[in-house]
């Protein structure tokens, strides 16, 4: 299976559908993601020949089923906007003197708006068979190249990736009984596109009249309800991430550093003004009645090489993971604030890059690592209770557990404790102790929950600044594959 993920940075998407100009098109049509894909493609400088293959083969496809919410049933419209050098040239002839007559295209054409919600613009588009494995690389590439579905007011990044989805998601399937017309791309669609520039084809009025129109075909799709029943999820659900360019030759130890001048330079791109969630100031707690415990904002946390075999515990990158309740607007904001270069640390310069999906070069840095699904997991780095237990310290397992509860996550079915790491590479607790101003209780865990639950998980007060970070291993203790 083909999976192709469209996240839209803005809070709305503003399109018409082909077969009614006067409605929104919601979810965004295939073959209008096609498009999208084949003028991306058109950008590269390299590998044009598989760029092309891999649109050829992607026009092949049947009709995917898309993942996505609702239709919202409130809608805004606004008027088109026509550039001012938007002319159209008559010749006039009179009395044998031929005239060019220039006339100014005064059409204030209204487009509805679909406003998508806040908390999952997302959508997904699943195609039945797996890109062929020479291909992969320029599809992620060619992909990664799109701006935007729609009209330029509907900014998107696409990645070929399944992410997590919501609960008020629902699946657009293929049915000839379907109430919902999508144009979706036929074998050759690439071809009549070609022909279609040629000869200078433009989308304007009456390329979208669908008597007119040269078209994809139709397909009628039917919306169905998510039977399955998503596993559980925490308070945090993106991870961006930032790799070192080289990476520095440390281990994880010196963590606090690296997350810190990160978060610096981050606070420092942040506009005046904006959420406590982006900055982590003035943020509210889960329990209004409990400060103790802070409630989820922007969190830095540290990928190492840890969890893995051979484990080195270096530091290889930054990741910036975002909460559920963000809405699209600060998500956007948070990302743009992150897009950093280079920090400096105790006097060293360290050049940073984003991370291609794709890209495994750096184990570590592999988003998809933190976010899988399953039941047991440990800590990579050490939590830090939020507060201090009693002196024998017999109720440490019960903070833990609070801790976990705290994040959004069930209680655990068990729980084991102790000062020495459970996974490969992380390092004892006592190698961060001698890094606080003040003493906090730190301590390595390893739990089980009585169903699959999905990370990236964050546990404990120090959570924001990459304390607290688990991930998947099975009962023995080794990461999952």
């Amino acid at each position: 299976m083909t999976t192709i993920a469209a996240r839209f940075l803005s809070n709305r998407y503003v399109a018409r559908r082909s077969d009614d100009l006067a409605s929104a098109e919601w979810p965004p049509s295939p073959d209008r993601l096609y498009q999208a894909l084949v003028n991306a493609a058109s950008r590269l400088d390299v590998e044009r020949g598989k760029a092309r293959a891999w649109l050829e083969w992607l026009s092949g496809q049947p009709a995917p089923t898309i993942v996505a919410v609702p239709q919202v049933q409130e809608r805004t419209r606004h008027r088109r906007y026509d550039p001012r050098n938007a002319e159209t040239r008559r010749q006039v002839v009179e009395q044998g003197r031929k005239h060019v007559v220039t006339l100014i295209d005064q059409r204030q054409d209204l487009i509805d708006l679909v406003d998508t919600p806040l908390a999952h613009p997302l959508v997904i588009y699943h195609y039945a068979d797996r890109v062929p494995d020479d291909l992969i690389s320029v599809a992620d590439r060619v992909a990664a190249n799109v701006g935007y579905l729609g009209t330029s007011e509907s900014p998107v990044l696409l990645r070929l990736a399944e992410p997590i989805v919501g609960t008020d998601h629902r699946t657009f399937v293929p049915d000839d009984d379907g109430d919902l017309i999508l144009p979706t791309p036929y074998p050759n669609r690439l071809g009549d596109l070609d022909a279609m520039f040629a000869d200078a084809y433009r989308p304007d009025r009456p390329v979208w009249a669908p008597s007119l129109r040269i078209d994809a075909r139709r397909t009628r799709y039917a919306i169905v309800e998510n039977r399955k029943s998503r596993p559980r999820s925490g308070d945090y659900e993106d991870l961006v991430a930032l790799a070192f360019t080289v990476a520095p030759n440390v281990d994880s130890r010196f963590f606090p550093a690296f997350v810190a001048a990160v978060r610096a330079a981050y606070l420092r791109r942040l506009p005046d003004g904006v959420h406590g969630m982006l900055s982590g100031h003035d943020h509210t707690a889960p329990d209004p009645s409990s400060t103790a415990y802070p409630g989820a904002h922007a969190a830095f946390l540290p990928l190492a090489d840890v969890n893995m075999p051979y484990a080195s515990s270096r530091l290889r990158g930054i990741a910036l993971a975002l909460p559920y309740a963000m809405g699209y607007d600060p998500r956007r904001q948070a990302i743009a604030a992150f897009d950093i270069d280079h920090i400096v640390v105790a006097g060293s310069k360290y050049e940073l890059t984003p991370v291609i999906p794709l890209d495994r070069e750096f184990e570590a840095t592999r988003l998809a690592r933190y976010s899988r699904v399953g039941r047991t997991w440990a800590t990579l780095t050490p939590i830090r209770l939020w507060k201090m237990p009693n002196r024998n310290g017999g109720d440490v397992p019960a903070l833990v557990a609070e801790a976990i509860q705290q994040t959004g996550y069930p209680e655990p079915r068990w729980i084991e404790i102790g000062p020495a790491p459970y996974v490969p590479g992380a390092l004892h607790v006592t190698a961060y102790r001698h890094r606080f101003e003040k003493p906090y209780w730190l301590v390595h865990a390893r739990f089980q929950f009585s169903e699959p639950v999905r990370g990236p998980m964050l546990v404990g007060r120090g959570r924001s600044v990459g304390f607290g970070f688990c991930g998947l291993v099975n009962s023995a203790g080794m990461r999952v594959a």
